[in-house]
């Protein structure tokens, strides 16, 4: 079974797989998603319901991506990974792609640090 670990960009191990916008990831939020996300989270008004909302947003395009590219999501979910992102704490995308991925088959070990 493929394990599955998150951490922020600077991780650098063998097993590192950038999941950004920035990387053009099929795995990373779209521009406009992260960019409304981001000035509300630059602006301090991040709230549990933005973050709600950012959730759905982003795993409707998830799902869309997956309709699209069915081998990238399932290669992924059987390999040994960690998904990284720019984002700090726990309201990121590379937590809701590692959900997605556990339901694949994969077995999610947490954030390194």
């Amino acid at each position: 079974m493929a394990e599955i670990w998150t951490a922020r960009v600077t991780y650098s191990g063998q097993d590192r797989v950038e999941v950004t916008a920035k990387a053009g990831s099929v795995f990373g939020p779209s521009w406009p998603l992260l960019n409304r996300f981001l000035s509300v989270r630059r602006a301090g008004k991040e709230t549990e319901e933005t973050w709600i909302e950012y959730q759905a947003a982003y795993l409707a395009e998830m799902r869309g991506a997956y309709r699209r590219n069915k081998s990238a999501f399932h290669d992924l979910a059987r390999s040994n990974a960690t998904l990284v992102c720019y984002c700090t704490g726990t309201h990121c995308h590379r937590f809701l792609l590692a959900e997605i991925l556990v339901k694949l088959g994969a077995t999610y070990h947490g954030e390194r640090t």
